[in-house]
């Protein structure tokens, strides 16, 4: 059975969404949204081929996919033994800006 695993840039994100929950909402209300990405994880692991193929991300050489969770998208690639969580956006962020690739000079 795959499993997923988050990049330190996932992680980071994940903070910044449980810091604004924990502002606007409350601590009750941001810890139940953080879970609710956790579970959707769990279903991604199980459900990653029905994640949109994105074509125009480019962060690795593998297929990016995402998956469209409340006003956040959640993006992925799946490796041989688990799916890699590589960053969680909110939905007026830019995708292209957060994942492009660096130039080379």
């Amino acid at each position: 059975m795959k499993q997923y695993k988050l990049v330190l840039e996932a992680l980071e994100d994940l903070e910044h969404i449980a810091d604004w929950g924990w502002e606007h909402w409350g601590e009750e209300r941001a810890y139940l949204f953080i879970q609710s990405f956790y579970d959707r994880f769990e279903w991604l692991v199980e459900h990653y081929e029905l994640g949109r193929k994105r074509e125009d991300v480019h962060a690795t050489n593998k297929e990016i996919r995402s998956w469209v969770h409340e006003k956040h998208v959640i993006f992925y690639q799946v490796l041989d033994s688990h799916i890699e969580i590589l960053g969680i956006l909110h939905s007026k962020q830019d995708v292209l800006k957060r994942f492009e690739i660096p130039s080379e000079r």
